[in-house]
């Protein structure tokens, strides 16, 4: 097998013509590995990645760092070696693992089926027993009584706070980090809550079975939840009408100050506001009109606020006008209960007692009415008449995991507020 797909890769192989085989593709994923401790630490790996690959395989000559770190990356994306093998050199690197083991003692790939890992935070041991297996990686889980105990416990507790809480006010679940802490905290919780999915009947009571179980993930993990608060948008008024408005409020307040002059207020900010005034529309202080002439120019303003206040009036009748007529089209009960003033619904005002309820439907259902059947039901009626009934349908498992498995990731949720994983 070749290091490189002929179709997607696009790198060129000028200097290196060795690194062509499966032996050196393995020594370069061991030296990646080993040199960020399983694909943990990538900080500053080059350099050691470099020295572990020469170590392995001193042959290849004129070898940079760079060019390695290249050519992981087209092992990884084009999947030149398989998965399973890929993630035996992980775990044998990673940090979660026995570092005491010595390399004589390590098995290489493909030799033994056998993994332990140790979780820090749980110490959930994997072993390929070659019984059941997780489809994720192949493992099977075995999880300490204690462990377990917790985790149920945490799923209890949240499964009593949020099963019959409605869906918008349940806090929002972050996106928990794809490593591989997570596939086994996920997997663990799948293998303990899987009695409580199988009494499941309803496909909201299993909603909220799976973000419960999100949710108690969430707090093993020590993830923070989201708790957003919601808070009521103000309601803004049109640009428009701000405007206008606008208007009307700076001509009030001049209004006030002039009346205020009238009646004998001689203070600085008005008397400069008297002045500005006369200034602007051509009135002499020394005129023995000065006041009538102010009181003219208050009549005015006052003139002015009037239009304003109708032509805010006007446009608004006009715009709740086109509003209606646009509603109109799609929901006509809500137009006629606005023009009634009666926006509320009729169930605020009481549930119907029984007797009640028993009456409207007799009145529906119990008179006899003879329909007449036009001649199109009877020739569709003979047209169908050899069709087969639909026979019931039942959503298996593999159903749902053939649908699942073509999602993305940690994509955007949606009201349930669980991510697919």
């Amino acid at each position: 097998m070749k290091l490189c797909s002929e179709e997607g890769c696009a790198y060129s192989y000028k200097n290196i013509t060795a690194l062509q085989t499966r032996e050196l593709n393995i020594s370069v994923m061991h030296a990646y590995y080993k040199a960020t401790k399983g694909g943990t630490n990538l900080t500053s790996y080059h350099p050691k990645m470099l020295s572990e690959f020469q170590q392995l395989q001193p042959n290849p000559t004129n070898l940079t760092a760079q060019r390695l770190s290249d050519q992981v990356r087209v092992i990884l994306n084009h999947k030149i070696l398989d998965d399973r093998l890929l993630e035996q050199l992980c775990s044998e690197y990673s940090t979660s693992t026995i570092n005491s083991i010595p390399d004589s003692q390590r098995t290489l790939p493909g030799e033994t089926d056998d993994l332990n890992v140790n979780n820090s935070n749980h110490n959930i041991n994997i072993t390929n027993l070659n019984n059941e297996k997780v489809e994720q990686n192949c493992f099977d889980i075995n999880v300490s009584s204690q462990d377990s105990e917790y985790m149920r416990r945490t799923f209890e507790c949240f499964l009593l706070e949020y099963k019959n809480t409605p869906i918008e006010n349940r806090p929002k679940l972050p996106k928990l980090p794809n490593n591989k802490k997570t596939i086994l905290t996920v997997a663990s919780m799948n293998i303990l809550c899987k009695d409580f999915f199988e009494k499941s009947n309803y496909i909201l009571e299993t909603m909220s079975l799976l973000y419960c179980c999100a949710h108690a993930v969430c707090m093993i993990m020590k993830i923070p939840v989201i708790y957003v608060k919601k808070f009521k948008k103000n309601k803004t008024e049109l640009k428009w009408k701000q405007r206008i408005q606008k208007r009307i409020d700076n001509t009030r307040k001049i209004i006030g100050k002039l009346i205020s002059y009238q009646t004998g207020n001689r203070r600085k900010k008005i008397i400069s506001l008297v002045n500005q005034i006369a200034n602007e529309n051509d009135i002499s202080q020394l005129d023995p009109h000065f006041s009538d002439k102010i009181t003219e120019y208050i009549d005015r303003q006052k003139q002015k606020l009037k239009a304003w206040a109708n032509r805010i009036r006007r446009y608004s009748e006009r715009s709740k006008r086109y509003f209606q007529n646009r509603t109109f089209e799609s929901n006509q009960k809500w137009v006629y209960r606005s023009w009634q003033n009666n926006t509320t619904n009729s169930c605020t005002h009481g549930s119907p007692s029984l007797i009640e309820c028993l009456n409207f439907r007799k009145s529906m259902w119990s008179s006899e009415v003879s329909p007449n059947e036009g001649e199109w039901i009877r020739a569709t009626e003979r047209k169908f008449s050899n069709l087969a009934n639909m026979g019931s349908i039942s959503i298996t498992a593999e159903d749902v995991y053939s649908i699942t498995r073509r999602s993305h990731n940690w994509k955007s949720p949606g009201p349930d507020g669980i991510h697919n994983f």
